[in-house]
């Protein structure tokens, strides 16, 4: 710590502003997130969701395909393997994901959290926060040899997570 106080002291590192926009990968996901808020806002359907989807594929390299005639599911592949079947069933999105001889059950009221969820991801909103609460606490993970930034540890992620977020009865909802 006296180190990174030293450096900036001296002009050899820099603090970051809060307000800072983050670099164009992160200032596109947010561009998204705010897509599919909008989204969200309008009567929730198996259509919205793959529209959902749609604002994510050109950025995360993901196939998606409409099931059913009328549409009842979306699948979503990765490269990595894992599957996703989405679907909206009484009031909630169900996410039915497998790869390799895991399965299981997600299930939401929140079409962003479903969406994210599936495309592997945290909304940007939320990473954003959580790497600004580390970096102000000194607790951002880096490489050992080369300092260069990993990422946040994930509990402070969920710690972000859970400020928008509960888990209740099995289902994620948006807090209120």
């Amino acid at each position: 710590m006296f180190k990174t106080l030293l450096a900036r002291v001296l002009g050899f590192s820099r603090r970051q502003d809060p307000d800072t926009p983050p670099d164009e990968f992160w200032a596109e996901m947010q561009e998204c997130e705010q897509r599919i808020r909008e989204l969200e806002a309008r009567p929730p359907s198996v259509d919205i969701l793959y529209e959902a989807l749609q604002i994510l594929k050109p950025r995360l390299h993901f196939d998606i395909e409409l099931e059913g005639d009328p549409p009842t599911s979306v699948c979503l592949r990765h490269s990595s393997g894992m599957t996703h079947y989405l679907s909206f069933e009484n009031g909630l999105y169900h996410d039915f994901w497998t790869q390799a001889a895991e399965t299981d059950l997600d299930r939401s009221d929140s079409l962003e959290r479903i969406v994210w969820s599936a495309a592997g991801m945290v909304p940007p909103s939320i990473y954003i926060r959580a790497y600004r609460w580390a970096e102000r606490h000194h607790r951002i993970g880096r490489h050992p040899k080369t300092r260069k930034v990993i990422g946040v540890p994930t509990n402070i992620i969920e710690n972000e997570y859970s400020k928008e977020f509960e888990k209740a009865d099995g289902i994620w909802r948006r807090k209120l």
